[in-house]
């Protein structure tokens, strides 16, 4: 066996081989044996057929089983003899299939992992905008409360989609003719002309509508997986159908409405509400930064991505959203235009995974049993103070419950996140008023 590599790009490599016609024959002779001992022919008894009436009969399956068994045998030899290291299955290109007594070779495209040589990734510059809470913040999101406390009452059955109302809706979506999943929806409620709720296009049609009429509209979307020559924005064909109309009718705020969202005071509740809009605030600036820190290492440090793990993360990203079912979420996947529209996004995930593991690398950073138990714990709900002496117990069991199913990926995930605390802690982070 003879093996050749070739450097495709800095991911990709090509691994020739070449095995000659011994080997073949070899192969051939031993394919034709089972042939032969499993052939069922009118007029020989089983496994007695000729070999000659077994070659006529059977020629392009036993050359399509020695392709197989011939790669099987030889391919990753070769990838191990040429310390190539895949991160994926080997692509095989164009196959030819192997004619007894003549030499024959195959070639296959391998997806390996870049080699990261980054000068610096300590002294970054970064800059973030300054989160701060006001108080119309923090009323905006206690009227979101309230709204989602609200009753919903039966409307007119001649009543229209006005502001104030709850409409259910459901729509689907065509992008060039075809089904486009992403902007699909079934029984979805949503507040009319309530900013945030839905796309402003569907609001202003849905804005008079009764409950059980249609409209047609179009949405323009922006193509994010847009070339030089590409159209920035798409064109979205809905069907929407205003399902039912609601009334709203809103609880007072007061202590009784705290305290049945399990507060003791409206007071209590308003702070609370504060400080949970502090903690968001803080780990969005904390994810601006890194986000920032890892898009100044790629720029100072470019570096391509192999395409199986691109792929690879658009399928996570396609998987971690919500669908109404597998079939939807399938098509998705299998949708070259939402595919494409993802490319460029799934590529900077997939650097900024590969810039933390290097870090996490050169600065020798471990998860230990520690980290772990801290994260479980986080996780889990309080628990009433143990009296002097004697263990939570009932946590214990909790915490040793959930240490079983602790796989790699989430110990790979605590490992970016010490990476990233690393590369705030060594950064110069300034920051900017919104």
């Amino acid at each position: 066996m003879q093996s050749t590599v070739e450097e495709i790009n800095t991911v990709q490599r090509r691994l020739k081989i070449e095995l000659d016609s011994n080997l073949v024959n070899e192969a051939f002779s031993s394919t034709y044996k089972k042939l032969q001992q499993n052939a069922r022919i009118r007029g020989f008894r089983p496994g007695k057929a000729p070999l000659n009436i077994i070659k006529k009969m059977y020629a392009e399956k036993a050359a399509s089983d020695v392709a197989d068994q011939l790669i099987k045998e030889h391919l990753f030899n070769a990838i191990e003899k040429n310390e190539i290291k895949p991160i994926s299955s080997p692509a095989l290109e164009e196959l030819v299939l192997p004619k007894q007594g003549e030499q024959y070779s195959f070639s296959a495209v391998i997806d390996v992992l870049p080699k990261l040589n980054i000068s610096t990734y300590k002294g970054i510059k970064a800059e973030c905008h300054k989160q701060e809470i006001d108080d119309k913040i923090v009323e905006q999101q206690i009227e979101q409360t309230q709204r989602s406390q609200a009753k919903k009452l039966a409307a007119a059955e001649d009543a229209v989609a006005a502001a104030g109302m709850m409409a259910t809706i459901s729509h689907s979506a065509k992008l060039s003719g075809e089904p486009y999943p992403p902007f699909e929806a079934q029984s979805v409620s949503v507040e009319v002309n309530k900013e945030g709720y839905t796309h402003p296009e569907i609001d202003k049609a849905l804005t008079g509508m009764k409950a059980g009429e249609s409209k047609a509209i179009q949405l323009t979307i922006p193509n994010h997986a847009a070339g030089e020559k590409d159209a920035k924005e798409l064109t979205i064909d809905l069907e929407l159908k205003l399902e039912k109309l609601e009334e709203l009718k809103l609880p007072n705020l007061d202590d009784e409405f705290a305290k049945d969202l399990g507060f003791d005071s409206i007071d209590k509740f308003k702070d609370t509400v504060r400080d949970q809009l502090t903690t968001r605030a803080e780990s969005q600036k904390k994810a601006e930064i890194e986000s920032n820190i890892l898009s100044a290492i790629i720029d100072a440090n470019p570096f391509e991505v192999p395409p199986t793990l691109i792929n690879s993360v658009i399928d996570d990203m396609i998987e971690a959203e919500r669908w109404p079912d597998e079939k939807q979420k399938l098509q998705a996947k299998q949708d070259p235009e939402l595919r494409k529209s993802l490319i460029e996004r799934a590529k900077r995930k997939a650097q900024n995974s590969l810039i933390l593991w290097h870090v996490a690398n050169e600065e020798k950073l471990e998860v230990t049993d520690a980290d772990i138990d801290n994260h479980i714990l986080k996780m889990l709900p309080p628990m009433p103070e143990s009296t002097e002496g004697e263990d939570n117990s009932k946590q214990q069991e909790m915490l040793e419950g959930m240490r079983k199913h602790f796989n790699q990926n989430l110990k790979d995930n605590l490992l970016f996140e010490k990476a990233a605390g690393f590369l705030v802690d060594h950064a110069e982070i300034s920051e900017r008023t919104p």
